[in-house]
């Protein structure tokens, strides 16, 4: 009673202010989020596409499963070969497949580190946005200017041309042409030629 006495004591604007802003909150909260990704839409368009780029990141993640199913392999094993139930040798049999299955695919997902996803511009045409795979299978996203792209060179056996950023030679990206899809040819060649 002693509540509702209070609040109906207050003036009566502070009681609309108070509902308006609950009711703001809860409305213009998802009305926010609605105008950020339709902005972000509108900012940012495909000019190019990489179907594959979720079997590249899936194929960089096998290191982290080959990692451990050694890790539980070689305990087991040796467990089990130091109870005779196992012929002796076969732990070292263990690790060794299971690191040299690690070294295979690190070499791997080394050779396709940086592979371009997709290739974004904003509506202004002044930036390039990057995403790429990186060396952990995780999705990176890097913001260029469009005059940073300086060249493309085509890597060993075609399979991909390298990007390279007039800023830093650390970034160096993997964009396999004959595989991906270009969504807007025409500002694709625009800033990375035919």
């Amino acid at each position: 009673m002693i509540l509702y006495a209070k609040i109906f004591s207050l003036p009566r604007f502070v009681l609309r202010k108070i509902n308006i802003n609950r009711n703001c909150r809860i409305s213009c909260s998802s009305q926010i989020k609605k105008d950020i990704a339709d902005s972000d839409k509108k900012e940012w368009r495909v000019i190019y596409r990489l179907p594959m780029v979720r079997w590249i990141a899936s194929f960089h993640k096998l290191k982290f499963y080959q990692a451990g199913l050694t890790g539980i392999a070689a305990p087991i094993s040796f467990a089990l070969e130091t109870s005779s139930q196992l012929p002796p040798q076969t732990t070292i049999i263990v690790l060794s497949l299971g690191f040299t299955g690690l070294i295979t695919l690190s070499i791997a997902s080394f050779l396709c580190q940086n592979v371009i996803g997709f290739i974004y511009l904003n509506s202004d045409n002044q930036y390039l946005r990057f995403s790429y795979v990186d060396f952990w299978g995780k999705r990176n996203d890097s913001t260029h200017n469009y005059e940073e792209v300086s060249n493309i060179n085509n890597a060993i056996l075609n399979l991909y041309q390298i990007v390279q950023m007039n800023n830093s030679k650390s970034s160096t990206f993997k964009l396999m042409h004959r595989f991906g899809e270009i969504t807007d040819p025409a500002s694709f060649s625009s800033i990375f030629g035919d």
